[in-house]
């Protein structure tokens, strides 16, 4: 699954790029903290006992997850870079 990046318009009426990234900084944070909490909940073959393709499926599904997770972390990152990049030291909006 690949996701679409935002593109904002640098512009000195809109948000200031420091802002915007700012915003994804808190975001990645925030899926930081979403990832941590779902490893602790990685199936554990003892609450699937005489069931296996039950455990296996579910370590799948698990696996899924965090790997959405990290895919959106990686997007959102690479908006802040781009929206860095773009800034060029400048603060547009500011």
């Amino acid at each position: 699954m690949l996701l679409e990046r935002m593109k904002p318009v640098l512009n000195f009426s809109g948000t200031t790029a420091s802002a915007l990234v700012e915003m994804r900084l808190a975001a990645m944070t925030s899926i930081e903290a979403a990832m941590s909490a779902l490893r602790k909940m990685h199936p554990d073959g003892r609450d699937y006992i005489g069931n296996p393709d039950q455990l296996r499926r579910d370590k799948e599904i698990h696996a899924n997850r965090l790997a959405a997770l990290h895919r959106l972390y990686r997007d959102i990152e690479a908006e802040a870079l781009e929206i860095q990049e773009r800034a060029g030291g400048d603060d547009a909006g500011a």
